[in-house]
């Protein structure tokens, strides 16, 4: 009944767009996309927020249980202040700083069904930004399915 209610009053990514089967792989390119939190404001009834995007990679990192997470349940991808263009083109969107990054996507880009077109699958949430150490920490979203 529950979620009866809430898709009643939300709209939700459809399942074909959440990346619960994906493992994670250092070959791939992953974007980080969300919205900085620090730079929202409230002005009268309306947020004004600005996005950050930004591709990275996977990487393992040895000593990630010692921030108290664990590859079971979290994903760690490569972050550089330093780097401003998501390619040889273009240039990476929004603030450099990530502070405030908490609830934004980690999606993965495949190919869609027609030429030249790609589907966007959500495989992680972020949850932590290490700059200093020059990582993300995500968690996955492969945990939640059995509770959906």
């Amino acid at each position: 009944m529950r979620i009866k209610e809430l898709k009643s009053l939300y709209s939700f990514l459809p399942y074909r767009n959440l990346g619960f089967k994906h493992e994670f792989d250092e070959e791939l390119f992953y974007m980080l996309y969300g919205f900085i939190n620090k730079k929202t404001k409230l002005e009268s009834h309306a947020f004004f927020v600005e996005p950050f995007g930004y591709l990275s990679t996977f990487r393992r990192y040895k000593k990630i249980e010692k921030f108290g997470f664990s590859y079971e349940n979290n994903v760690t991808l490569e972050y550089s202040r330093k780097q401003s263009y998501l390619d040889d083109n273009v240039r990476m969107l929004g603030y450099k700083d990530l502070k405030g990054l908490s609830g934004g996507g980690i999606w993965l880009s495949v190919e869609g069904r027609m030429p030249n077109t790609y589907n966007y699958i959500l495989v992680a949430i972020m949850i932590e930004e290490r700059i200093e150490r020059g990582f993300i920490v995500g968690t996955r979203i492969k945990p939640l399915e059995n509770h959906i």
